[in-house]
């Protein structure tokens, strides 16, 4: 997809040096689920718009762009919480799919090391 741009995240928390610029308002534009045992982690991270605005700019060099992912807020879930959200995922997808709200194709490609 000639539209896509490739992208290499490196993610880390937000850290109280942070540039508000970089990580204010923050719009999350990125979430990360991992699971231990019977507890669920979701993490809310934004990729600052800069880093975007740059990759866009070197979209035709073929080698990915480093961008920061930075973690907002790391939420805990047991299984029963877990299957609520699920589930209201799911609804708010098949709202959004009947308008015709959904993206078609993925803006970027990741690698995450």
């Amino acid at each position: 997809m000639d539209d896509q741009i490739q992208l290499k995240l490196t993610k880390r928390f937000e850290r109280d040096d942070d540039d508000e610029s970089r990580v204010r308002p923050a719009y999350v534009n990125n979430i990360d689920l991992m699971r231990i045992g019977a507890e669920v982690f979701m993490d809310t991270c934004i990729m600052p718009v800069d880093d975007f605005a740059r990759a866009k700019e070197n979209q035709g060099s073929g080698k990915a762009n480093e961008v920061d992912v930075i973690v907002l807020d790391r939420y805990v879930f047991g299984l029963d919480t877990f299957q609520r959200l699920y589930a209201a995922v799911q609804v708010m997808h098949a709202d959004l799919s009947k308008i015709g709200a959904l993206p078609s194709d993925a803006t970027f490609r990741t690698e995450t090391k």
